[in-house]
């Protein structure tokens, strides 16, 4: 009898529940909408003021109201599971619960990214490891890196003012040299750097004959303690390595090569593939070393799928000593500005993420070996106006046609988030076609896709018309579709770039731009967008080619937008588009620098 009398006094308790509750509806109805809005940072005047009337009247910030409602129309269903809602109540609830979660979505978001941002920023480190002949002959050189590091340094960080830059150094002399080699692991001491130079450049000496034990030195750079995410190793010779193959004619006791069973090539694959150092510059002080540089380019295997004419070890010209101030800042810039402007991707990023190898084929196909696939091809209708695209159409109706493509077994190109395939239509037309990298494409992430490229469209078509009558180039995006095969697979496709054209990253979506290509152009365009926008978006992760001096062709940008629940995963919202402004301000300085190091030899 108890619990029956217990039973009917909740369900009463519940039914004046319910009976407030559907009252309460139609306030928090005309708060969550407002309350959403504020959140993506699209709220009207009005909006803002309605809501701080209701923060005053109630004491609670409107977030609180909205889920203290939710939380009792919860309990209440779940005391009165036989409860339902009218068809009106209903959409009302289903509209507070979209825009609460919308509030969270955009908190959510917020925090990956200020956790990717802490992230790169740690992540932010270059290791220079320099490899030096360190007999007779080289002791002026070894006494100009640690005459110019400090400066080279100096300019890295004026490029990159959060980089941490770590200096190693492998000193090496002959076969049977006393002290034949001196190791300094990597250190972000300059000052312990400089003097062990120069206690290496006052024990300079050695060598007997002509060639060096080349091979031990680079022995000894696989055991540094390497840990950056950027690798390099400069390398400076002015001899050969023993053995025949590696020369015409030099000095050499050792014709059969390094007698410690040591071989060249794949140390150098070593370095390359267990150490990940991405690049190897050989800086050379006269001809000697030529044939031995031809020679290890030949032998040491390629990565799968690179191009024929891919060469591992590069080579610079040094003349003079001081020219070396010049090769270490070219040297150590370029590698800084093609790993620090790698797209970013919000909630995927953590602090050790490899890139998984994919076989790459970039050779032309032969479209004769391949059958045609029957595809539905899906656009997205163009942008009329920004205040189109701040209402978000959740499910935007795609225009959709019938397609016949040829696409290539192997991708030809791999990039931060996509893999890209050569393809063909039936009409003879070239294309490219891309996938994710790293996971099964869907209708919602392909339609996302093409939302950013269709914003970015109607951006540049505002910036050509502002700019009609100047001698500013114009910038053309790629029009993007994605098409779904028979089996269920989608891609998106796109024309081709014109072939023989350069293609160049300018600036990312994280805050770094490409120093060794900036364009004023691009940062023209990538203000104006925010400018247009009221500070609300940016189009940025601009990479593309410049096709003459009057017009670049640009794909796959990511949009930064204050409403960090759209325009994922690339979106790292007002912290990026902040990094990017500042950097743009700093452009006529680096310019400077970048100029004068090129008048010292930078650029050879």
């Amino acid at each position: 009898v108890k619990v029956s009398r217990n039973h009917h006094k909740t369900q009463m308790a519940a039914t004046d529940d319910i009976s407030d509750l559907l009252k309460c509806l139609d306030v928090v109805d005309k708060i969550s909408g407002p309350m959403a809005a504020e959140a993506s940072k699209t709220a009207s005047k009005e909006d803002l003021a309605f809501l701080d009337r209701i923060t005053k009247a109630t004491g609670k910030a409107p977030e609180t109201i909205v889920q203290s409602t939710l939380t009792k129309t919860a309990k209440l269903t779940k005391v009165m599971p036989s409860f339902k809602f009218g068809e009106e109540s209903r959409t009302k609830l289903s509209k507070i619960t979209t825009d609460f979660k919308k509030v969270l979505d955009i908190r959510l978001k917020n925090t990956e990214i200020r956790r990717m941002f802490k992230n790169l920023d740690a992540e932010e480190k270059l290791d220079l490891c320099f490899i030096c002949d360190i007999t007779g002959s080289m002791c002026s050189y070894i006494k100009a890196v640690r005459k110019y590091i400090e400066d080279v340094i100096a300019k890295v960080k004026k490029l990159y003012p959060k980089v941490i830059v770590r200096l190693a150094f492998v000193g090496y002399k002959d076969l049977k040299d006393d002290d034949q080699f001196h190791v300094l692991h990597f250190t972000d001491d300059i000052l312990k750097f400089k003097n062990f130079l120069e206690r290496c450049a006052n024990k300079c000496g050695g060598g007997g004959d002509e060639c060096e034990d080349l091979e031990g030195a680079v022995n000894c750079a696989k055991s540094l303690n390497w840990s950056s995410r950027a690798r390099q190793i400069i390398h400076l010779a002015d001899a050969p390595t023993h053995g025949r193959k590696y020369h015409k004619g030099c000095g050499d006791n050792y014709l059969d090569g390094n007698p410690n069973g040591l071989d060249f090539p794949t140390l150098i694959e070593e370095i390359r593939d267990q150490k990940g150092v991405e690049n190897y510059c050989f800086c050379k002080l006269n001809s000697s070393t030529d044939f031995m540089i031809q020679v290890l380019n030949k032998e040491i295997q390629k990565p799968a799928g690179a191009p024929d004419s891919y060469e591992y070890m590069q080579e610079m010209k040094i003349g003079t000593e001081k020219e070396v101030a010049g090769a270490m800042f070219s040297i150590a810039s370029s590698i800084a500005s093609s790993t620090f402007t790698a797209t970013s991707t919000i909630g995927l990023h953590s602090k050790k993420k490899t890139k998984a190898k994919i076989e790459l084929e970039h050779k032309y196909p032969d479209w004769e070996e391949y059958a045609f696939h029957k595809v539905v091809k899906c656009s997205l209708p163009p942008v009329q106006s920004l205040g189109a695209v701040r209402k978000d159409d959740a499910n935007p109706k795609l225009i959709q046609s019938q397609l016949r493509i040829k696409v290539a077994k192997k991708p030809f190109a791999q990039g931060s988030l996509r893999l890209a395939y050569y393809g063909v239509t039936r009409s003879g037309q070239k294309v490219v076609l891309k996938e994710l990298t790293d996971k099964k494409m869907s209708d919602n992430i392909a339609t996302n896709a093409l939302k950013i490229q269709e914003l970015a469209i109607f951006f540049a078509d505002q910036y050509n018309k502002k700019h009609s009558s100047s001698s500013s180039a114009h910038i053309r995006f790629l029009p993007c579709s994605f098409v779904k095969f028979m089996d269920g697979k989608i891609m998106w496709i796109e024309p081709e770039i014109p072939e023989g054209a350069t293609f160049d990253k300018y600036c990312d979506n994280n805050g770094h731009w490409n120093w060794k290509n900036y364009s004023g152009t691009m940062a023209s365009f990538l203000k104006y967008t925010h400018h247009l926008s009221d500070g609300w978006l940016m189009v940025s992760d601009l990479q593309g080619v410049r096709l003459s001096k009057k017009e670049f062709v640009l794909t796959d940008p990511a949009i930064l937008c204050l409403d960090t629940s759209r325009f994922q995963p690339t979106n790292s919202g007002k912290e990026g588009m902040k990094r990017l402004l500042n950097e743009v301000k700093r452009a006529p300085d680096i310019h400077s620098i970048i100029s004068r190091s090129t008048e010292t030899g930078t650029a050879a």
